[in-house]
């Protein structure tokens, strides 16, 4: 586990200037249509699938609660990463290593 934390600080450092997304109008707009009308929303959806076209990165961090909800687009040349996914993936990891979380839960959940 501690190697991933340090590769996570590798790859941070890596991104320079970081991006401000929250204060994107867009990235706010898409957020608050996906709290008012749910992950299914079609111009949440329409205007996330714009946004990650239009980034340049190669590598999109998505950091929030709701954007991870969206529908990944059929074709994206970018690679979306969900923060959270990653953290429950590390915590399993971890809770596996110590022996406290058996196969059978992890196959379970």
């Amino acid at each position: 586990m501690l190697q991933s934390v340090q590769r996570s600080q590798e790859l941070f450092l890596q991104v320079t200037p970081p991006l401000r997304l929250r204060e994107n109008p867009r990235v706010l707009q898409v957020i608050l249509a996906i709290k008012q009308n749910g992950p299914q929303d079609p111009g949440a959806i329409r205007v996330y699938h714009q946004m990650l076209g239009e980034f340049e990165a190669k590598t999109i961090v998505l950091a929030c609660t709701e954007l991870p909800l969206l529908p990944e687009p059929d074709k994206v040349d970018k690679r979306v990463v969900d923060v959270h996914k990653l953290v429950a993936l590390e915590a399993l990891d971890a809770l596996a290593d110590t022996g406290m979380l058996s196969e059978a839960a992890i196959g379970s959940t």
